[in-house]
């Protein structure tokens, strides 16, 4: 079976380089494609242009370069590589919106959609541009299968677009290391220097909580004036506080040890879907303080953290984890049991393995 994963960002985590920027979308699509390959799917990627061969095999995998462009001739060179692809199925999760779904029906191939963020689900959501959110809608209602990050992500979508979907968890890598509560000293923020991510909140908990070790790991999208002016804003206020390390892009392959030393995770977003660094955070017994972001409330049903709901209350549950070591420890290890067993990579693989294999039998008896 051959899988084409859209995926523009993703080469830097493909090939362990360097970049200023990587998504959650693309990391998790890099982490399913290698756990596919065990199971001796076919994949392939397509990325955006980082200067190398046009097409590259990476560990098994056939990854096709495409360059940016705009308007008609982005359609043409997205339209050629998945061609080359020559895929059974095409799987897009926040990569590029409406041209892919547009080929898969012109062509007759497969969709697959996955949902990346609560306001993708939301058909009045104002966090997009008109063209954002009618490139979403269109890929929406051209899936053949849409995959959720939560039940009340599924239940938005069938209100608002009238669209099925199944819900599967997200997995990480389990974490090995064996990390003393005395080594665990950081507050740690993780993400993209987007203004839905409100990174600034995190510069003003720093400056609200003196006693507190501040971390903040994030790059920037090549292509957004806006994140790189927030990204050098921080990096200025940083030098600033003493309190406060901005240390920017780190490559996925090099973040496991902030986690290991992060005594919390603190996330500012405005809204999420269901974020990678929840897990990362979790797996390495590390509570989460959310201020605005629940999946389905697992944070207060599970005891993995704080859903603090506002700023005020955010620098209270801060304190209260650097100050109460029991319940930071009780969250901790909740957390650590909560990834073990509700985003179990064997459990969740056997999801993805099964749906892709219906939809192969499906495909065949047409």
């Amino acid at each position: 079976m051959k899988i084409c994963f859209i995926a523009p960002l993703a080469y830097p985590t493909l090939c362990g380089t360097n970049a200023t920027y990587v998504t959650g979308p693309a990391v998790f699509q890099v982490l399913l494609a290698k756990e596919l390959i065990k199971y001796d799917f076919d994949i392939s990627f397509l990325t955006y242009d980082n200067g190398n061969p046009s097409i590259e095999n990476i560990n098994g995998i056939k990854v096709i370069k495409i360059k940016q462009q705009y308007l008609l001739a982005k359609i043409f060179v997205i339209w050629k590589a998945l061609k080359i692809a020559d895929s059974d199925i095409y799987y897009n999760s926040g990569g590029i919106a409406g041209i892919v779904s547009l080929f898969c029906r012109f062509n007759k191939k497969h969709f697959v959609l996955g949902m990346v963020t609560d306001a993708h689900v939301n058909k009045y959501s104002k966090e997009f541009g008109l063209i954002d959110r009618l490139t979403t809608n269109l890929d929406i209602y051209l899936a053949h299968n849409i995959i959720t990050q939560s039940k009340s992500q599924q239940i938005s979508l069938k209100e608002h677009f009238n669209k099925e979907s199944v819900v599967f968890n997200s997995f990480m890598p389990l974490s090995n290391a064996v990390v003393t509560n005395k080594e665990k000293t950081t507050i740690l923020w993780v993400g993209s220097m987007a203004d839905v991510k409100q990174p600034e909140l995190f510069l003003k908990l720093a400056h609200e909580i003196p006693q507190g070790n501040f971390k903040m790991i994030g790059g920037y999208a090549p292509s957004s004036d806006r994140q790189y002016t927030i990204y050098k804003h921080i990096k200025q206020a940083s030098q600033e506080i003493n309190n406060f390390e901005f240390l920017g892009y780190i490559p996925f392959s090099e973040i496991t040890k902030y986690y290991e030393e992060a005594v919390m995770l603190v996330n500012t977003s405005k809204l999420e879907g269901f974020p990678n660094a929840f897990l990362q955070a979790w797996m390495n017994r590390a509570p989460v303080v959310s201020l605005n972001s629940d999946p389905d409330e697992i944070i207060c049903k599970y005891k993995l953290g704080f859903h603090s709901k506002t700023f005020g209350q955010m620098i209270d549950d801060v304190n209260k984890l650097l100050i109460d070591e029991h319940t930071r420890n009780e969250m901790g290890l909740n957390g650590k049991l909560f990834v073990e067993k509700e985003h179990n990579t064997e459990k969740i693989m056997k999801q993805y393995i099964d749906m892709f294999n219906n939809i192969m039998i499906e495909n065949n008896n047409k």
